[in-house]
C-alpha cells in the first residue's frame, strides 16, 4: 500500500502533463494552420501604411482586438456589451461642464501647436479588410462626448439609487457607431452627507466617465485620466520583482526556470480541462442568452487603516485580506443559493512590464482559486488566501493567457468571436491601487474615486474592481442577472463588508 499510493500518484501527475503537453501542441498547430492569417493580416496592415495612412489611424492590436468585436455592428456582442468600463470622481466644488471641456481639450484633443497624446479620443473602430483599425472622426465634436447629468432626486437616498441605475445603463447600454467609445458627464449639487462634512466648499459636484476596453486597459485609464488629464505624477506600474516572487538567491531563481515547464504543462492542462468542468453558481449559462449587468456597492467606503492593521496583525499581504473578503461574500452567496462550492476560479488583471501610458492594453491575467467555503473561519480562508498568493507569484498562467489572447486577437474578427470568449473562469477582480497623494480636477479637490467595469465577454457572472484613494477603499461588484437578481447582490456585497469586520475584529 505504502508503494503503491506514491506510484498512482506518478501516473496521475504523468498524465496531467502528457494532457497539457497534448494541449500546448494542439495550439502550435492551430498556430501554423492560422500563419496564413496573420500573414494576410500584416501585409494589410503594410498596405494601409504606404497607401491609405492618413485615412486610418493606427491598427488595433492583438489585444484590444479581443474587446473591439463589441463595437462592430456585424456581431451580436454589439448590442449586449460586456467590456465597458465607468469611473466616477466625486469633487469638492462647483464644476462645470464648460471648464472641464477645457482641460480635456488642453490635455487629451491637442491642438494645432501640439498633437494628441490620445488620438483615439476623436477615432472610431472601423474594419478594413478583414483588420481593426483607428479612423479619424471627420465630424467629432466634445458636445457628442461631455454632457450635463441632471438628477431628478431630492434626497440622498434617491440620488444614490438614480446613480446606481444611470450606472448599469452606461455598462449596458450598446456604444455608438462611427464614434469614439467614450463619454463624460458632469452632475452638479451631489448630495452625500459624509463627504459634506469633509467639503471646504460646502458643494459636491461628480464627473462621471465611461469607456470601451477597446480604448485602453485599466491601468492605462488611471494613466490617462489622473496623470494625463488631471496632471498629477503617478509612479510607474511594475510587475513583482524576483524578490517577491520568492526568488531570493540564485539557487531559487535556478530552481523557477527549471521547473518552469512542468508548471507551464500543469497549468494547460488544468485550464484546458475546466473548460468541460462542472459549472458553479456563477457562471453564465449561456454567451448568446440576452443579459444585463447589475452593480452593488457599499454605502460607506471600507477603512485602509483598518485593513492594513488587519494584514499586519494577521502577518499576511494587503491583497490576502481584501480577496479574503470577497472570496467570503461570494461563498456565503453560494450558499444561500444552495450551490456552495469549496473554491472558484478567478483572474486578475496584471501589467505587462514597460507598460505604456498612452492609451492601450498591455496586460494579461493571472488565474488562481478563492477558498469560497461558507463556513470556513475568517483567519484560516485569509491565511489559506496568502498560501494561494504565494504560488500564483510563480504562476505561468500570465504567459499562457498572453499566448492565447495573441493568439486569438490577431485573427480575422469572427474567429475573435467565436474563439475569444472565456469558457471557464467564472468570476474576476481588478485591483487598482490609488494614488498616494491626492489629486485635483482643475483645482477642486478629488474627494472620492470609483471604478467598475463590465464582465467581457464569456461564463463570467461575477468581477469586483477594487480601488483605494487616500484613507478608503471603496469596491464595485458587477454581477450578471442570469446568476443574481439585485437583492442578492445587495446581500453579497454587505457579507463582503461583514468580513472585512469580522476579519478587523479577530486581528485586535
Amino acid at each position: 500500500m505504502v508503494i503503491v499510493s506514491p506510484l498512482i500518484t506518478f501516473i496521475k501527475e504523468g498524465l496531467i502533463l502528457l494532457h497539457g503537453l497534448f494541449v500546448f501542441l494542439t495550439i502550435l498547430l492551430l498556430t501554423f494552420l492560422f500563419s496564413p492569417i496573420y500573414v494576410y493580416r500584416w501585409c494589410v496592415l503594410k498596405y494601409v501604411k504606404c497607401f491609405h495612412n492618413s485615412k486610418f489611424g493606427k491598427p488595433i492590436g492583438s489585444l484590444s482586438s479581443l474587446f473591439a468585436i463589441e463595437l462592430n455592428p456585424k456581431f451580436p456582442a454589439s448590442l449586449t456589451p460586456k467590456s465597458g468600463m465607468g469611473m466616477k470622481v466625486v469633487v469638492d466644488g462647483h464644476l462645470t461642464l464648460s471648464e472641464f471641456s477645457d482641460l480635456l481639450h488642453k490635455n487629451w484633443f491637442g491642438n494645432k501647436e501640439q498633437s494628441s497624446q490620445y488620438p483615439e479620443v476623436m477615432q472610431y473602430v472601423e474594419q478594413f479588410c478583414g483588420v481593426m483599425f483607428w479612423r479619424p472622426d471627420p465630424n467629432f465634436k466634445v458636445e457628442n462626448h461631455m454632457k450635463q447629468l441632471e438628477l431628478k432626486g431630492s434626497t440622498e437616498k434617491e440620488i444614490e439609487e438614480e446613480l446606481s441605475l444611470f450606472s448599469e445603463e452606461l455598462l449596458n447600454k450598446p456604444f455608438p457607431q462611427k464614434r469614439s467609445p467614450w463619454v463624460g458627464y458632469v452632475v452638479n449639487n451631489y448630495k452625500n452627507e459624509r463627504l459634506q462634512k469633509e467639503s471646504k466648499t460646502g458643494e459636491l459636484s461628480i464627473l462621471i466617465f465611461r469607456l470601451h476596453h477597446t480604448l485602453a486597459d485599466g491601468f492605462s485609464i488611471l494613466y490617462a485620466a489622473i496623470e494625463g488629464l488631471l496632471e498629477t505624477p503617478l509612479q510607474d506600474i511594475n510587475l513583482p520583482s524576483a524578490k517577491e516572487m520568492g526568488m531570493k538567491s540564485l539557487s531559487d531563481k535556478i530552481e523557477f526556470w527549471l521547473s518552469f515547464p512542468i508548471r507551464f504543462l500543469r497549468d494547460l492542462s488544468e485550464y484546458s480541462r475546466g473548460a468541460l468542468g462542472k459549472k458553479t453558481g456563477l457562471h453564465r449559462e449561456d454567451d448568446n442568452f440576452p443579459s444585463w449587468t447589475l452593480i452593488g456597492r457599499p454605502s460607506t467606503p471600507i477603512s485602509v487603516e483598518k485593513v492594513r492593521i488587519t494584514k499586519e496583525k494577521l502577518g499576511v499581504s494587503f491583497t490576502a485580506v481584501v480577496l479574503s473578503a470577497l472570496a467570503a461574500g461570494m461563498g456565503k452567496t453560494l450558499k444561500r443559493k444552495g450551490k456552495e462550492v469549496e473554491k472558484l476560479l478567478t483572474y486578475i488583471p496584471i501589467p505587462l512590464p514597460g507598460h505604456p501610458k498612452e492609451f492601450s492594453n498591455h496586460a494579461t491575467i493571472v488565474s488562481f482559486p478563492l477558498p469560497t467555503a461558507a463556513e470556513l473561519d475568517p483567519v484560516v480562508r485569509v491565511k489559506k488566501m496568502e498560501a494561494i498568493l504565494k504560488l500564483a507569484k510563480r504562476s505561468t498562467t500570465p504567459l499562457m493567457f498572453l499566448l492565447l489572447m495573441k493568439t486569438i486577437g490577431s485573427l480575422f474578427p469572427f474567429l475573435i468571436d467565436l474563439l475569444g470568449r472565456n469558457k471557464v473562469i467564472p468570476t474576476g477582480v481588478s485591483n487598482f491601487p490609488g494614488p498616494g497623494l491626492e489629486f485635483n480636477v482643475n483645482g477642486k479637490q478629488a474627494m472620492e474615486v470609483e471604478f467598475c467595469a463590465g464582465t467581457l465577454q464569456g461564463v463570467t457572472g461575477v468581477g469586483f474592481q477594487v480601488l483605494s484613494y487616500k484613507n478608503s477603499l471603496r469596491f464595485s461588484t458587477v454581477v450578471d442577472n442570469q446568476v443574481m437578481c439585485k437583492k442578492e447582490v445587495e446581500q453579497m456585497v454587505a457579507y463582503v463588508v461583514e468580513e472585512f469586520d469580522k476579519l478587523y475584529k479577530l486581528s485586535i
